[in-house]
C-alpha cells in the first residue's frame, strides 16, 4: 500500500510488537465509539499515550496496510486523531 508516496514501515519494534500495538488502538477506538462513559474517559486517555507510541515506529502507511490487509473497515476503526 503506498499512502502519500510512503511504504509501510516499522522501526524499533518487530512485526509482532507492531501487530499488538495497532490492535490495542483498534480496540481503544472501539472504548470510545461504544464504551461506557468511564470507559471512554479511559480510553482517550489511552488514546493520546497510544499515539505517541505507535508515531515513534509505525509509519503512516504501515499503518493504513494493517487495517486494509486485516479488513478492520469497521466504524470504531476510523482514524481520527492519528498522523495529523
Amino acid at each position: 500500500m503506498n499512502c502519500n508516496n510512503e511504504f509501510p514501515d516499522i522501526q524499533g519494534i518487530n512485526q509482532l510488537e507492531s501487530g499488538v500495538l495497532i490492535h490495542k488502538y483498534i480496540c481503544v477506538l472501539a472504548m470510545i465509539n461504544y464504551g461506557t462513559p468511564k470507559e471512554k474517559l479511559l480510553a482517550k486517555k489511552t488514546l493520546v499515550e497510544l499515539e505517541q507510541i505507535v508515531s515513534l515506529h509505525i509509519n503512516d502507511a504501515a499503518f493504513h496496510s494493517a487495517i486494509d490487509r486485516f479488513d478492520w473497515r469497521a466504524e470504531e476503526v476510523e482514524i481520527q486523531n492519528a498522523f495529523s
